[in-house]
């Protein structure tokens, strides 16, 4: 990859609900160079401002605007930027190690295949009651859904958007993504702290956990690796009993 055209946007996110939707649909309707990340925070009750990153993965600047303009009519812009940029530049670097977090944070996440007004409406309402203090949510389908579902152990190759946040209190934030889930098709299982069981066959729905439970039958049979989401062998046949 060589150029891109990176984009910023700032929205006021007084009208997160209304915002999510139209903003999806033209994400849908984009061309596949086209991917966009959209992120905000609870201030108080209320969504904060709405932050888009986008990137067009092209150096054809006349494709990059018609493609990113209509990013510009989904909500009340109050700041915008674009520019040309090698695609190392939109890869921000600190320089420092990373030393991981000092404590474990609350994260919950799912996939969704369209950012329905009942969908946006459930993730204003988590922010609203603040059992939501940051939110992400990330463009998938395109080049993504062009991958077989069964190829890798990330089965989810028909949806268009991978929603996380992360939340303040266990009980409260349960309880949204409770209730959220039931709008949602699986979940991507690096952004889930949930270790109840349901989450896993969510991750990995049907025939592709049946898969990984063969392959961690014959590498792991003894369960070495026990921590986070870990995968039961499958049953071994018993060759005595034939």
């Amino acid at each position: 990859m060589g150029d891109v055209v990176y984009s910023r946007i700032v929205f006021d996110g007084d009208d997160l609900a209304e915002l999510l939707p139209r903003w999806g649909q033209v994400v849908e309707s984009a061309p596949p160079e086209l991917t966009s990340f959209l992120y905000s925070a609870t201030e108080g009750d209320r969504p904060a401002r709405v932050l888009l990153l986008s990137v067009y993965a092209g150096a054809d600047e006349r494709a990059a605007v018609d493609a990113l303009t209509p990013l510009l009519h989904i909500g009340r812009v109050l700041d915008q930027e674009a520019v040309r940029t090698p695609c190392a530049g939109v890869l921000p670097s600190s320089g420092r190690a990373h030393l991981g977090s000092p404590t474990r944070p609350l994260i919950s996440s799912g996939i969704a295949d369209h950012m329905t007004p009942e969908v946006s409406r459930l993730i204003v309402d988590g922010m609203r009651t603040r059992a939501v203090r940051w939110l992400a949510i990330r463009a998938v389908g395109g080049a993504v859904n062009d991958v077989h579902p069964m190829a890798t152990a990330y089965p989810h190759r028909h949806q268009n958007f991978s929603i996380a946040d992360i939340g303040t209190r266990p009980d409260r934030f349960h309880r949204h993504w409770d209730e959220l889930r039931q709008h949602l098709d699986g979940l991507y299982i690096n952004f889930e702290t949930d270790q109840r069981p349901e989450r896993l066959a969510e991750a990995f729905p049907g025939e592709t956990l049946t898969k990984l439970q063969r392959l961690k039958a014959q590498y792991d049979p003894d369960n070495v690796f026990h921590q986070n989401f870990p995968i039961p062998p499958a049953p071994q046949a018993d060759e005595s009993a034939a």
